[in-house]
């Protein structure tokens, strides 16, 4: 399935006619020299960046936690935009290059309820944290939730990608079918016209509800989205997922290798029945995509929850897919009501030695939010699977986790992309930060908490450090609701 989307749809016509890129001139950043990825301060350590949704008017903030001790928080109000209730600032946020000459991470950050249209804020990053300034999109039409998803990308000849996804958008007759637009940048300026991809570029139908742009994933040139509500046959809220590539080519959008799958494909664990949810979270590496599938029932644990993971080939998807679930064998825990397995999925790397030689396997990380421990009720979890590596295990909140579990802490709703640092001849890789946003803080309910370790494997290696958020203390903020991708 390889075709030129070359036609500009009348929305992305609508968001230029309207006037709708607004800046706030950012200043050019002084070049960055450091070689980690998420480094805001330049000291050659990741630095953490967490959203909170500030629930009495849902305006939104987001922290980045520096390692040399600064916080820096950013709000609409702060980049020079008006700020109001229903926002939700931060709703997502991914660490991005949008200037590819200063070497800095940038942020790329979706605030969906925007004037009830949705707005998306690309800032750049100076070396000590942030500007204080923006590039400001705004939603081509009421209600489309435009910045629900957001991602980028860094192509040699076509420069940056920014992909904005609309849930909310009308396709014809479908309501809430969704898309996904397209905007290039060149050194930090916007680039011609966006473009909108809809459910017919994949080569099917749009559908009422579909919310196409719900759950995106960017890795490299390559886009997987989730569309846990796309009806599967007759199953409603079945689920699907889809995977293209953007070919490299100035002044058009065109797609490359495209695939979906879903439960009733080739070789898929499982069948699509209504309610899975299939793509409720995505993340792809090295040719293989990573699926949560939430609302699995499995026998008569309704939404116990699994995950998939299938191999893209091209245009086709391959047959040889992989499931588990909590009655797999070698993954701790056992299938329960509620448990909501693949909520948040991860995809990492581990480095391990192979007959003295280096070689790089895959780590997978899925989270439990709706997992009881004991007697305490959806206190949450995460599971660590590296079936090229070692056994699978689990980590909790007072088992591997800081803290205790308590009810509601919801472990592991949101996970989020965090640069390994190893020391020592092998073992390098990928860490993680996990989201518990229902964790009291003290008697303040609701507050959140984050976690992140800054390896995985071998397992109890890594020491793992938390905090909510600073300041005054915000019952409700659900602090780790939404962590960034990378």
């Amino acid at each position: 399935m390889n075709f030129r989307h070359a036609t500009r749809a009348v929305i992305a016509g609508i968001l230029i006619a309207a006037g709708s890129l607004v800046s706030t001139a950012p200043a050019q950043a002084a070049s960055c020299t450091a070689a980690t990825t998420q480094d805001f301060d330049d000291d050659g350590h990741a630095d953490l960046v967490v959203a909170r949704t500030l629930p009495t008017s849902r305006a939104g903030v987001i922290d980045i936690r520096m390692t040399g001790g600064t916080t820096q928080t950013i709000s609409a109000a702060t980049l020079g935009f008006p700020s109001a209730a229903n926002d939700q600032f931060g709703a997502s946020v991914q660490i991005a290059t949008i200037d590819e000459s200063d070497n800095c991470p940038d942020l790329v950050i979706g605030a969906p309820g925007t004037a009830g249209r949705g707005a998306v804020y690309l800032v750049r990053g100076t070396g000590a944290g942030v500007d204080t300034s923006a590039i400001r999109l705004l939603s081509p039409a009421a209600n489309a939730r435009f910045g629900a998803t957001v991602a980028s990308m860094w192509l040699p000849l076509t420069r940056v990608r920014v992909l904005v996804g609309a849930p909310g958008i009308d396709v014809g007759s479908a309501t809430d079918a969704g898309g996904v637009l397209v905007y290039s940048l060149d050194d930090g300026a916007m680039v011609g016209s966006p473009a909108t991809l809809t459910y017919a570029d994949f080569g099917a139908a749009p559908a009422t509800a579909d919310h196409l742009g719900a759950v995106m994933d960017v890795t490299s040139y390559h886009v997987t989205l989730g569309v846990p509500d796309r009806e599967v046959g007759s199953a409603s809220n079945a689920g699907e997922a889809i995977g293209f590539t953007l070919v490299d080519e100035p002044g058009v959008v065109e797609l490359g290798d495209v695939t979906r799958a879903n439960q009733n494909s080739a070789g898929a664990p499982g069948v699509a029945e209504a309610g899975d949810r299939f793509g409720a979270d995505v993340d792809f590496a090295g040719a293989h995509t990573f699926v949560g599938v939430p609302g699995e029932d499995i026998g008569s644990r309704r939404d116990a929850g699994s995950v998939a993971r299938y191999r893209e080939e091209g245009n086709n998807v391959s047959t040889d897919w992989v499931g588990w679930n909590q009655d797999s064998s070698g993954v701790p825990g056992a299938n329960e009501s509620g448990d909501r397995f693949g909520s948040a999925v991860k995809i990492g790397w581990i480095e391990v030695l192979v007959d003295g030689d280096p070689m790089s396997e895959h780590v997978y990380v899925v989270g439990a939010p709706g997992e009881d421990i004991g007697s305490v009720r959806d206190a949450g979890a995460i599971t660590v699977l590296a079936p090229e590596v070692g056994p699978a295990f689990g980590l909790s909140q007072g088992s591997g986790l800081p803290g205790a579990a308590e009810t509601g802490d919801l472990v592991g709703a949101a996970l989020g992309d965090l640069p390994g640092e190893y020391t020592g001849p092998y073992y390098g890789g990928d860490g993680i930060v996990v989201g518990a946003p229902g964790e009291n803080v003290g008697s303040v309910v609701d507050r959140g908490l984050v976690m992140w370790a800054r390896g995985l494997l071998p397992k109890g290696r890594f020491t793992w450090s938390s905090a909510s958020n600073l300041g005054t203390p915000v019952p409700g903020g659900r602090y780790g609701w939404t962590l960034p991708s990378a």
